[in-house]
């Protein structure tokens, strides 16, 4: 199980600040980087569960970022395989 510690830092990884975190949470960006840094062990209520969102959708915006480049590498090679069609057709 993940700590709030290790979800915070999953986040800033991903180009959050922790001012943005805070936002989006619902809390001071000085809480969140108690939190980041143990002093505080958890957010109440709320912030918990916002928290713990935030983290699902950044992490599952990351898996689908990684499986992109296979998307576009899949149309360019359709359009690489069109090309060579018309290259060939004209040729021919």
């Amino acid at each position: 199980m993940q700590t709030w510690a290790t979800r915070i830092s999953d986040l800033t990884s991903r180009g959050m600040t922790y001012a943005e975190i805070g936002e989006r949470i619902g809390l001071a960006p000085s809480t969140v980087g108690d939190l980041a840094s143990g002093r505080s062990k958890s957010p109440r209520g709320e912030a918990a569960i916002r928290l713990n969102d935030l983290h699902r959708q950044r992490m599952n915006q990351r898996v689908e970022d990684q499986h992109e480049p296979h998307r576009t590498s899949a149309a360019s090679a359709g359009a690489t395989a069109e090309a060579a069609q018309v290259v060939l057709t004209r040729a021919g």
